[in-house]
């Protein structure tokens, strides 16, 4: 409108920014120096081969299982630093880094403000209700999201695969105003997982990013066209 000439606060906002490709040019998971196996969870599983109550065939089976990698869960703010650990974002990757031809390490990038928002069986560090959703939002940012990224700079020269909050963007899409799929809720995943992906295809883009957008037999679009 006329009155609204030159007016910032009535001009719509403009569109955000185009997200970075990432710098791969094949499928990140073909990896030739390979999957990155856990120390210490080869540990874990030799100690059980030999307890006295392990049968024959489980022994067989766990001695297969030390050489299956596995993605490894930062799901909570304090598995991101921690040189010293194998349970840890940093410390997992300054294993991988110290070998001849570091192995190709996957994680589970998963902490966003009211995580599971509708069954909450993996519910995470992070709540809040619609009067503190900013504040939830600037401490996923600030305090999970930013030092995920410092540490993997640290770090290029290892290859990474990041799965991106795995269920969230569907849970929401499917669960809106259930439990606390709340206009707030939904607002903080959109922006979180945003300036997640903005952030690590920026200043890591030797990382590959797969974001887990739910599907049509979840969303129901199957049965929506009939």
């Amino acid at each position: 409108p006329e009155e609204c000439a030159g007016c910032a606060v009535c001009m719509p906002a403009p569109p955000p920014p185009p997200l970075h490709p990432n710098s791969f040019g094949q499928n990140p998971f073909l990896s030739s120096s390979g999957w990155y196996v856990n120390p210490k969870l080869r540990d874990n599983l030799l100690k059980t081969a030999a307890a006295e109550e392990t049968t024959a065939d489980e022994r067989a089976v766990l001695r297969k299982m030390m050489e299956v990698p596995s993605a490894y869960w930062i799901d909570e703010k304090a598995k991101i630093r921690g040189k010293d650990s194998l349970e840890t974002l940093e410390g997992i990757l300054n294993d991988a880094g110290a070998r001849p031809k570091p192995p190709l390490c996957v994680f589970v990038f998963y902490d966003l403000p009211n995580r599971d928002c509708n069954a909450a069986a993996s519910a995470g560090e992070i709540r809040f209700d619609d009067e503190s959703a900013a504040t939830a939002l600037r401490q996923y940012k600030e305090e999970y999201v930013n030092p995920f990224v410092e540490v993997l700079a640290e770090h290029e020269h290892v290859p990474v695969v990041l799965i991106l909050e795995p269920d969230s963007l569907g849970n929401v899409i499917s669960n809106e105003g259930s439990n606390g799929c709340s206009a707030a809720t939904i607002s903080n995943y959109k922006d979180g997982l945003r300036y997640a992906v903005m952030q690590l295809s920026q200043k890591t883009p030797h990382v590959g990013l797969y974001i887990d957008a739910a599907h049509g037999g979840w969303m129901g679009f199957e049965h929506n066209a009939a």
